[in-house]
């Protein structure tokens, strides 16, 4: 995302525009997207907009605002009927032509001869035999999944207002449509195998805290009427289970999970592959810190790079008196971490990752924050 933020600021500083000029001039007025526009800035209004929910820690619904200065990675509020104009561009190349065309839907290729499956801004993979051209989106409550088939001229757009929509459903939605031009999933894809089921114990092996550390994700797994979820960033869902080691999340089977079990019937690691992308999986016991270990964390801190400064503060939870560690944000707004380690806490993005660090008296000099996209932003203890 970043570094398409960055290359927004490169179109302005060349075309000397900001970027919603920019791309109304060259890319929306061109294509007659005439309800489709670049909202550049927080709060600012777009008519007609479909406000985004999330839901609250009770389950009820609430307003919540995308990101600001995402411009060039997103932002982009449109319609149906603009978004099939965009779709016939595909085809009539007014705008990009030919060459930016090859450019978004040619596979990048690694030094060692691999494929990306990911072009300039697009993903390229197959689907029922036929090329699929596709892209997920996301924002704090906004998701959105595109795709298009170039040998069919046709092609599926997805969006919704609703933080926890699963946008894995857009695939589902691609082969209602165009099933009939596919090929069958499976040679037997008319009767659907049973689901693999595992004894009660079994699944109990599973349940627990499990943290995804290159990714900053923590997960935990509990058995309800012999099912087993899973929750993460407040998004819970089924696990079907796909053999006697493999499962994959409801909603989102692009996700896979593997879990190393022991000849005893215990489970310590595990591996979570998603995307391209594999990532080790260890269970989570922790000892909660102390009162007075969280209160020597407590003051103020600065981040330098963000220009940002936080309190951390130590609160009692309000059901069980337990004392938890809390971010205090300039808004007023509190982020309430769960502690991971003695000097490691987690919390909701973008705070999924806060380790403190320690002079060697012990008392502490910083911490570094972060989450699955960026990592290491240091907030100095003031």
């Amino acid at each position: 995302n970043t570094g398409y933020i960055l290359l927004a600021t490169v179109v302005e500083r060349v075309s000397g525009m900001s970027f919603p000029e920019f791309m109304q001039e060259r890319i929306f007025g061109p294509l007659g997207m005439t309800h489709t526009t670049v909202k550049y800035a927080q709060g600012e209004i777009v008519p007609g907009r479909a406000v985004g929910y999330i839901p609250d820690e009770d389950g009820r619904w609430r307003e919540a605002r995308d990101l600001g200065g995402s411009a060039g990675a997103g932002g982009i509020y449109t319609t149906a009927e603009d978004m099939a104009r965009w779709f016939d561009n595909w085809t009539d190349g007014i705008v990009g032509g030919p060459a930016a065309y090859a450019a978004i839907t040619t596979s990048a290729i690694l030094a060692n001869g691999d494929t990306t499956g990911y072009g300039l801004g697009m993903g390229v993979r197959e689907m029922g035999g036929l090329t699929l051209y596709t892209h997920t989106g996301g924002d704090v409550a906004h998701r959105t999944w595109f795709g298009y088939l170039p040998e069919l001229d046709a092609g599926v757009w997805v969006s919704s207002n609703n933080g926890t929509f699963p946008t894995g459903a857009g695939a589902d939605v691609l082969r209602a449509f165009y099933g009939d031009r596919m090929e069958p999933e499976e040679e037997d894809d008319e009767e659907e195998p049973e689901e693999v089921t595992w004894p009660e114990e079994r699944l109990e092996a599973v349940a627990g805290e499990w943290i995804a550390e290159a990714a900053g994700l923590r997960l935990t797994f509990d058995v309800e009427d012999g099912r087993l979820y899973a929750e993460a960033a407040g998004d819970r869902r089924a696990m079907i289970l796909t053999s006697d080691s493999t499962m994959t999340p409801r909603g989102a089977e692009d996700a896979e999970l593997t879990w190393h079990f022991e000849p005893d019937g215990s489970v310590e690691a595990g591996t979570l592959v998603q995307g391209q992308q594999a990532m080790d999986l260890a269970r989570l016991e922790v000892d909660p810190p102390t009162r007075d270990a969280l209160i020597a964390l407590e003051g103020r801190y600065y981040s330098e790079e963000l220009e940002l400064i936080v309190d951390v503060r130590v609160d009692d939870d309000e059901e069980d008196g337990e004392p938890g560690l809390s971010l205090v944000l300039p808004t007023g707004d509190t982020v309430e971490l769960d502690a991971v380690g003695a000097s490691t806490f987690e919390g909701p993005f973008p705070y999924q990752s806060v380790e403190f660090e320690r002079i060697p008296n012990g008392s502490p000099s910083g911490f570094t924050a972060g989450n699955g996209r960026t990592k290491g932003v240091f907030f100095r203890r003031w």
